[in-house]
């Protein structure tokens, strides 16, 4: 595994969204006018050591609406100033993992910051963290029927969200670096 560092800013001239209308039930596509993004991405993470290795990843985004939006001749939503809708500040996510030959455990952590939910940022959407737990086996070859940088696998995960649990059981292909 490697260490990252990502710098980035973007200005969008004819920014798209999706809006949707309560009234005739239906959604569309919607120029927004000029956005401007602007953020950083961190992640590190370690080779295992003694079956363990563990990752995290920081990211954060400025977003901004530049412009009041047009929607009719002569009538604009005040948008200008306001955070571009589901686009989260923060997010950050940790992990625990430990193997140990073809068995392997993980334990999550991922949360995200609130956001706005409407172009004129009058509706949020609250922060959230989900937590999970997986693990699984990574089969032998098979012979030609694996691609030589991967390995079968069998995968259970257990998700908490919201105070609900989420199983899956997964069986297929993953590449090495995944892991």
């Amino acid at each position: 595994r490697g260490d990252t560092v990502d710098v980035y800013a973007t200005d969008f001239r004819d920014r798209m969204a999706t809006a949707y209308d309560p009234v005739n039930l239906v959604s569309s596509t919607t120029n927004v006018g000029k956005v401007k993004n602007y953020g950083f991405e961190v992640e590190a993470g370690n080779t295992p050591i003694n079956g363990w290795s563990a990752y995290v990843s920081y990211g954060y985004i400025h977003s901004e609406i530049k412009e009041n939006m047009l929607v009719g001749a002569n009538q604009f939503l005040p948008t200008a100033g306001n955070e571009f809708p589901l686009t989260p500040k923060q997010k950050l996510g940790l992990s625990l993992q430990y193997e140990q030959g073809a068995f392997w455990g993980r334990l999550t952590a991922k949360t995200t910051s609130q956001q706005q939910a409407t172009l004129t940022n009058d509706e949020q959407v609250p922060g959230y963290t989900l937590f999970g737990i997986d693990g699984g086996y990574k089969f032998q070859d098979f012979g030609a029927r694996n691609p030589p940088d991967g390995h079968r696998v069998v995968e259970i995960d257990r998700a908490r969200v919201r105070g609900v649990d989420v199983f899956r059981l997964l069986a297929g292909f993953r590449e090495d670096q995944d892991l």
